[in-house]
Order: C-alpha cells, then structure tokens, then sequence
C-alpha cells in the first residue's frame, strides 16, 4: 500500500467535492456494510473531511445535525472545544498534538491503521461534557485517493461510572487518613484533647460519613439523573471546616491560608458533593506544594454566582496545562490524579456549576468552582447571615 502525500491541515475541499464524494459512497456496496456496523462510522478523504456518515453516527454528535457535517472534521463534527481555538479548526490547535483522534488518523496513514482512546471536552447547549471514545481509523485505497473508514465507539457512561466509583474509594482513603493522623498526634494527650480538637474529629468523621453517602446515591442515579440535596450554606463556616481537615491531613505543611477578602455569602447547593470538589482541589494544591509553601482558598461574589477558588504556588508545566480534565490523564502514573477529573464531572453535570484554572509563573496555579445562586436568597441576606455567623 503506497504512503499518502503528508497531510496539511490548512487544506480544505469545495463544497461541491465534498458532495461528489459523498455521493460516491452513497452508491457503492460498501455503505451497506457500514450501515451494518455498531456505534459511529465516517468516511474521511485525504483531507480528512468527513464525506459521509451512517445514521447511527449521529448519537455521538450531541446537539448537531448528521446533515450539517459533510465536509467537517472529526473535531469539529463532535463539538470539541479545541476545535474552535483556531480560525483553520480541527486539528491546527496547540492542543491537538495530544487528541486521540488524530493520533488514530497519523496511524492509519503511516500504518493502514491506528487506535487510540479519545477524550475531548465539548460544548452541548449552554454547558460542557467530557466524551470518551475509542477510535478505529482504517486507510482504504482507491484509484482516485486514499480514503479513512473513522468507528468510534462511546465508552463514557461505563468509563465515569468506573471513575466515580475510584474517586469515592480515593476520597473515603484520604479522610479516613486525616482522622488516623489526628488521633495520631492524639496519643500522647488523649486526656487533656481541646473543644476544637474533637470538633474537627467530628468534622471529619461526618465528612466520611458523607462521602459514602454521596457514592450510594451515585450509585443509584441512572443516566446522570443523580438527586442533588440543596441546603443552605455559608461559605465561610465550609471553607472553616475544610481547612481543619487541611490541617489534620498535611500536619507538617504546606501551610493553610484563607483568603483575607474571602467574600462572607451563603448559598444553597448540595453540601456533600460541593464539599468533595473543593476537598479535592486543596489536595491537589497540597500536594504541588513543598512543606513551606502555602495554599490559600478565596470566594468571591459574581453577578449569578459564587466562585470558589484553591491557589497554589506552583506553576504547572505546559503539557499538563493542554490536558488538564482529560479522565484518564494523570502525572502520578495509571489509576491516579483522579481529581481533576472529579471536580469537572461533580462540579458541573451534578452542581450545574463550571470548573476551571488558570497556571503561570506570577499567579502560580489557581483551580475554581463557579456555583449558581439560587433565585431565592437575596445577596443582601446572604452577605448578612454569613457576616453574623463569622
């Protein structure tokens, strides 16, 4: 099989070849075949533009059209964010030298065949979603060019189910560690233990107790229609009890810092799974931080929401920055750095919220959660009751 000419991704095809391939496939034996395949199958020409599409593709495209996508990417077709960085599109982005899909496609047009997984964060009506697919892209020769059969098939419901069942498990290890170092340094003294001391065992404990409950009703929610619990709270009395739980599980550092102009609101969401999004992003910090350094957590009051925020001093290289949120990237090896993960799934398909960070060498590296206000508390007796609690 002869090497294809090496691809540019600034070349685009007409509209009118687009539809002249596409009306090449329509006709020939092989589309009954494709048509008979399980999940997503596309066509792609040397360009790779997609130039035809099985109906059942259309399960993987979210809320576009499967007629809207004759002569689009990949990327562009599913919705990927990174898709839009670049005025060329699919496949011309800095973050695409790390895209699955494309790496599948550089495997078939050096090998006649390449696999990979494919994790991209998408835009579906007003909010984003991660999707996972494992991708098959086979060359086919024809007289006129080299054409690319693309299957993917949708493994991100089994994938994040697995995932969430890791977090709880990670999660549950990590407190039920903080309460082990407390009564640790409690041996010596157990008969002169301090009000606060037992306060923030107790915190602890019912944090534990908390996380098996979050898991048993992830557990039990099907189809992303876990039932979320609002209840009222003040943002400053959570950060309070998430630093004493800091503190109990990096005893000897970093240091904990809550942020002077920590904004005094309240609002109403689901304690447990907010507590677990910002309990992961200050472990995270911690353990990018060395022991002298310090994290600091911070709230601020915006127009519709309250954004939480966990800064580090630390800034994060750039090719973890291009794939931060992917669900199986982690720095730590396979099976960790779970977190990051956790916070995008929790704290935006179940808290309605939107996660994100930013990392340079001035600021070091600041994760945050944007939390919607309910309608029903006024910011003028939020601010009043958290300022009364405080």
């Amino acid at each position: 099989m002869s090497q294809p000419p090496r691809f540019d991704p600034l070349q685009r095809s007409s509209q009118e070849e687009i539809l002249r391939q596409n009306r090449l496939f329509e006709k020939h034996v092989c589309s009954s075949f494709i048509q008979a395949l399980p999940g997503g199958v596309f066509i792609l020409n040397d360009k790779r533009e997609i130039v035809y599409l099985h109906p059942r593709s259309a399960a993987l495209l979210g809320d576009r059209n499967a007629n809207d996508c004759l002569g689009l990417r990949i990327g562009e077709a599913l919705g990927c964010i990174n898709a839009r960085l670049e005025r060329t599109g699919c496949q011309t982005s800095k973050f695409c030298a790390y895209c699955g899909a494309i790496k599948a496609l550089e495997g078939s047009e050096r090998r006649g065949e390449g696999r990979e997984e494919c994790h991209l964060i998408r835009h579906v009506g007003n909010h984003t979603e991660t999707l996972l697919l494992d991708v098959l892209a086979v060359r086919i020769a024809s007289e006129e060019q080299n054409y690319c059969v693309f299957s993917a098939t949708n493994l991100t419901e089994t994938r994040e189910l697995k995932a969430l069942e890791r977090f709880f498990f990670h999660d549950v290890l990590n407190l039920a560690g903080g309460v082990r170092n407390m009564l640790e340094i409690l041996k010596p003294k157990m008969g002169e233990v301090s009000p606060s001391t037992m306060r923030t065992l107790q915190q602890a404990t019912d944090r534990l107790v908390n996380e098996i409950t979050v898991q048993k009703k992830i557990s039990q929610g099907k189809d992303k229609e876990l039932q979320v619990e609002q209840e009222y709270i003040r943002a400053q009395e959570l950060a309070q009890d998430l630093g004493q739980l800091f503190q109990a599980q990096w005893p000897r550092g970093p240091h904990l810092e809550i942020s002077p102009n920590f904004a005094p609101v309240s609002l109403e969401s689901d304690r447990s799974l907010l507590g677990r999004v910002l309990g992961n992003m200050l472990k995270n910090a911690a353990e990018a931080s060395t022991k002298e350094q310090t994290v600091t957590i911070g709230c601020e009051r915006h127009d519709n929401a309250v954004r939480f925020w966990v800064r580090n001093e630390q800034e994060l290289p750039k090719n973890i920055r291009l794939q931060m949120f992917r669900n199986s990237f982690s720095t730590k090896g396979k099976g960790r750095g779970l977190g990051t993960h956790s916070m995008k799934l929790i704290g935006e398909r179940y808290l309605g919220g939107k996660v994100g960070f930013w990392s340079d060498s001035e600021s070091g590296t600041v994760f945050y959660l944007d939390v919607p206000i309910s309608s029903n508390i006024e910011p003028q007796e939020a601010v009043g009751a958290s300022s009364a609690a405080s």
